[in-house]
């Protein structure tokens, strides 16, 4: 049986280019060295603590890109309040949202430390790869942002040399530096909110550091 899904592999792939070939290769075996390495924690945890961890890995991906989602809101609502001089239940209402998130996030994170070796990378791997889901899916909100998202992610993934990564998170860098004094502008003519402004920055900046913390946190 192994046998047969390799080489139906091979037919898959030898008909391509050889780099484009080889991308597919290697992100196909992380994926299933990934699967496994899951499907294994799920039987030495059993059918009880197993989901609780799954669902606590979850919840770690999600929290903090809804905080930067939501820290924009929470900053045209607390303008809006300032304005009419009284707290609106829209601010009441996200500051508590970004308080809960910031709850999830570190009551989560001291949960999955509970987990040693093998078992702790394979869940922190799951919260990773639901942070970037989410992060990608927020940016929906601005098409060209999205698109962005998805080839930067993309060319992460295809250029693997070292020093061509570090090339790429250095004009990364710039490209978010250059976002904000654009957004920035845009703010002093009135095109769109500060809190739009901040939201944005912060999906952003949070989808860099997602994409490129694995790779500088390599020894």
């Amino acid at each position: 049986m192994t046998r047969y899904v390799r080489d139906d592999t091979n037919i898959q792939t030898k008909h391509m280019h050889p780099f484009i070939a080889k991308i597919i290769t290697r992100e196909k075996e992380s994926l299933r060295e990934f699967q496994f390495s899951l499907k294994k924690a799920f039987d030495l945890l059993g059918n009880v603590y197993a989901p609780i961890f799954f669902c606590v890995a979850c919840l770690m991906g999600i929290s903090l890109p809804l905080f930067a989602w939501k820290s924009g809101g929470v900053l045209n609502a607390l303008l809006g309040a300032r304005g009419v001089g009284t707290l609106t239940s829209e601010l009441t209402q996200g500051m508590w949202m970004m308080i809960v998130a910031l709850v999830i996030f570190f009551g989560t994170k001291m949960v999955l430390t509970r987990l040693e070796g093998k078992m702790h990378e394979v869940f922190m791997r799951l919260a990773y790869t639901c942070e970037l889901i989410v992060l990608v899916l927020l940016s929906a909100s601005a098409l060209s942002v999205f698109f962005a998202h998805i080839f930067l992610f993309l060319l992460w993934k295809i250029c693997a040399e070292k020093r061509i990564r570090v090339g790429i998170a250095i004009a990364w860098f710039l490209g978010l530096v250059w976002m904000f004094f654009s957004l920035a502008t845009d703010v002093a003519l009135r095109v769109s909110t500060l809190g739009d402004m901040v939201s944005v920055l912060a999906i952003c900046a949070l989808f860099f550091c997602a994409v490129t913390r694995p790779f500088f946190q390599k020894p």
